[in-house]
Formats: structure tokens, sequence, C-alpha cells
């Protein structure tokens, strides 16, 4: 006769001889809800990369405007800026600085020129500083513009305004809209930050 322990132990290794595998039903349901996992994460990856990428470059164009403000706002003379003086007077963050030291580069790719221009005068003393960025999205567009619109007199979407103090036009939304949208279908565009110094 056997011991009660012997007893137990063959009856929990034939319960096991039984269950021993996975059924059908159970990988279907597995399958079914690792499917479901990625479809989630390939549909929310993408914005959410593009939202923090967006918080970066706002962040990054604020510091510039700063900076510019703290060289050129005494009413220095930024008839020479370009983007060659905007990396010697590191007035973008230094880690947009492309490998060739020579061009600056946003969050998406795109570059970044530095330019003076004017704005409300036509002297040779330019009142005012131009940054143009290539290589948004329609949707990076049209949530980086609202974001840092305040700290510009004139913002052009391509060779259109979608804002111009000069002439007294507030944030045009509806405009903006349709003018991010130029980058859809994988194109992107080209915005022309303006500001006086």
């Amino acid at each position: 006769m056997k011991n009660p322990s012997e007893r137990k132990l063959i009856a929990r290794s034939g319960a096991l001889k039984h269950q021993a595998g996975i059924d059908l039903i159970q990988l279907s349901v597995a399958v079914g809800i690792i499917a479901f996992i990625l479809a989630v994460g390939f549909l929310v990856v993408p914005t959410v990369m593009t939202n923090i990428k967006v918080n970066s470059e706002t962040s990054d164009i604020q510091q510039a405007v700063s900076n510019a403000l703290r060289v050129f706002g005494s009413g220095a003379n930024s008839s020479g800026l370009d983007t060659s003086a905007a990396i010697n007077l590191k007035l973008s963050p230094p880690d947009r600085i492309g490998s060739d030291g020579k061009t600056i580069l946003n969050r998406f790719g795109g570059t970044v020129d530095w330019s003076p221009v004017n704005l409300f005068g036509t002297n040779d003393n330019k009142d005012g500083i131009e940054i143009t960025s290539a290589g948004y999205s329609s949707d990076a567009c049209a949530k980086l513009i609202p974001n840092v619109q305040a700290l510009f007199t004139k913002i052009t979407i391509g060779t259109d305004a979608v804002k111009d103090m000069t002439k007294g036009q507030a944030l045009d939304v509806l405009k903006l809209g349709k003018l991010c949208q130029g980058g859809g279908d994988g194109q992107t565009v080209t915005i022309n930050f303006k500001f006086t110094k």
C-alpha cells in the first residue's frame, strides 16, 4: 500500500498529464491580444512622437529668439546676420548644430536659416530677424505655430502669411490649417518666423 504523500504525487502528475500544452483557443486569444496591442501602438506612437518633437521644437525656438534678443535687442546692427553668424553667436541651441558645424537643424531634420529683415522700415539697419525653418509635416506645422506665434511679428508658410502684425493681422487659424495641409501626404512645409529686435 502506498503512503498518502505518494498518492498525492501520483494524483498531481496525472492531472498534469491532462493539462500539458496550450489548446487552440488559448493560443488564438493570446495572438488576438498581441495583435490589438500592436495595432494601438502603431496608431498612437507616431502622434506621441510628433507631440514630443513639437514640444522640443517650441523650446528650441523660444531659446533661439531669447538669445537673438539678448544679442541684437539693444539695436545692434544685424545686417550681416546669417546662419554662420547665428552659429558663432550661439543663437540656436548647441545640440541643433549639424555635424558639419555649418548648418542648424530643427527637430524634424529640416534646415534652419537666419537672416536680417525689414519689418517696419526700409533702412540699412534691419529692424527684424527672420528664421526660416524647413521640413515640417502638416501635423507638426499645425501644432507648432500656435505654440510660438506670440513671439513673432510675422509668420509665413511658404509665401503666404498666417500672421502679419505689420498689417494688424493676428494669427489666422483657418488659413493656418489650410496652409499646413500643404505638408500632407508625406510633403513638408517651410515656415518663416520674423520678429523685431
